[in-house]
């Protein structure tokens, strides 16, 4: 396939990266008899054409993958017509089929097509002769494949560095190799309004560990709807582990996202579900904190507070206690009750305050993982 140029085919240009596909196509390719129009059959009667589905992309380029290779051997040496159309994927559903497609002499789709394809083009063939064949397409109307509402569907570059919330040090090689991160949506949880909110395994993206930098890096390029916030999953392949949740706010995810998942030990959280007097996990879910300083370093004296104005728990140095207050020297602190996607305050006596937009609440199922970073200017 090409993009025709010409006075008939009407493309502003002949490169595939000039055209978008943000909101996906479907894929036409029909070998047919030049006079009666009818679709040829191969030697086993399987008919010579093609109806799929092209996933979204940043370009129609990857549209030059989808040309399959079909057996014409045995057929004998005759012109034939090669047709290609390409509509939008919501307008044309590979399960109900491609339409029939009506071409001009030149080659070009009649005006009346409806629905009308963005791309589409017929030339003739010699089976029996030629081995291959490049159809000129006709930009019939190449914006149904890609408009700003559909932007949202390309994948987005997405790079995580997770956190150790103990030691407040990006994981190593060794021990991120048994670290699996996610990215995607939390969702309502069907029921009653105030059921709060889940991550299903099935709207999440895994991201790839990368070991070749510096430090460990999870990477992929993913789909991701446009979100307020987006939550990281990470899970530790050990046993009795729990799934810790970060979530944060988007800024321009579609040009690449960084986030910052927090990983909590396991022993750790047991400490903290000990203090509070828990035998089992919160089905609810539970939001652990930590408050720390400018340089990674946990920070006593401060006292948080989330949007919601839920109560919160400050645990002491050695984790065995939880109570009212503000901060030990351990920086923990715990909620049981917060709200998915509350907003934090934090302040201390010595008037520094948080740095940011701290956001979390509780998923079901999983600790929410928060960092409060503070400023080391003190609020005047």
């Amino acid at each position: 396939m090409t993009l025709d140029e010409s006075e008939h085919g009407g493309c502003p240009s002949t490169s595939c990266l000039d055209f978008g596909m943000s909101c996906g196509a479907t894929v036409s390719l029909r070998l047919t008899d030049i006079d009666s129009g009818e679709v040829l059959r191969s030697q086993n009667g399987r008919p010579l054409e093609t109806c799929v589905r092209a996933e979204v992309n940043e370009t129609i380029c990857s549209l030059a993958d989808l040309a399959p290779r079909m057996e014409l051997d045995g057929m004998p040496a005759k012109a034939i017509r090669v047709e290609v159309a390409v509509w939008n994927a919501d307008e044309v559903d590979v399960n109900e089929g491609c339409p029939e497609m009506s071409f001009d002499v030149f080659g070009r789709p009649q005006t009346d097509q409806d629905p009308q394809p963005a791309f589409a083009g017929a030339t003739y063939f010699r089976a029996g002769t030629e081995t291959n064949v490049t159809v000129p397409l006709t930009c019939s109307a190449p914006s149904k494949l890609d408009s700003n509402s559909c932007a949202a569907n390309l994948p987005t570059q997405t790079a995580a560095q997770v956190i150790d919330m103990t030691t407040m040090q990006l994981l190593q090689d060794q021990r991120a190799s048994n670290v699996e991160v996610r990215v995607g949506e939390a969702t309502p949880v069907p029921g009653a309004p105030d059921s709060g909110f889940e991550l299903k395994l099935a709207n999440l993206f895994e991201l790839i560990l990368d070991l070749d930098g510096p430090a460990p890096i999870w990477r992929n390029a993913i789909p991701l709807p446009s979100l307020d916030l987006i939550c990281s999953t990470t899970l530790e392949r050990i046993p009795r582990a729990t799934t810790s949740v970060t979530c944060e706010e988007v800024d321009g995810a579609n040009e690449g996202l960084t986030v910052a998942p927090i990983l909590l030990d396991t022993d750790v959280l047991e400490d903290i579900l000990d203090a509070l007097g828990h035998e089992t996990f919160p089905e609810q879910g539970i939001l652990i904190g930590r408050v720390v300083d400018e340089v990674s370093q946990p920070m006593a004296g401060v006292v948080v507070t989330p949007s919601d104005g839920t109560s919160v728990l400050y645990l002491n140095e050695d984790l065995t206690v939880a109570a009212p207050g503000l901060t030990s020297d351990s920086a923990f602190f715990v909620s049981t009750e917060v709200a998915f996607g509350a907003d934090w305050t934090a302040m201390s006596f010595g008037g520094e305050r948080h740095k940011g937009s701290p956001r979390g609440g509780l998923i079901r199922g999983s600790v929410s993982t928060l960092i409060i970073r503070m400023t080391l200017e003190v609020n005047k």
